[in-house]
């Protein structure tokens, strides 16, 4: 049976910021082919959005928050 992931904005930032669920994120984008993934365009600004949030809060380095949406897969 072949099946489609579907990723939120939440579930996108697991994969580029460590925080709970982050390791079954890992292991869905390891098992699924890319070609099998999808998410609405609008996810890209709120990812965006996710991480400067994260940024002003603290936790996160300036420079890493800055350059992870260019490490989203297209």
């Amino acid at each position: 049976m072949t099946f489609h992931v579907y990723w939120d904005a939440s579930a996108l930032v697991k994969r580029y910021a460590p925080e709970s669920g982050t390791p079954l994120v890992n292991r869905i984008f390891a098992d699924i082919p890319l070609a099998r993934m999808m998410s609405l365009i609008l996810a890209v600004g709120e990812v965006v959005s996710i991480f400067v949030r994260k940024r002003n809060a603290g936790p996160y380095p300036r420079s890493g928050v800055l350059s992870s949406p260019g490490r989203l897969p297209r």
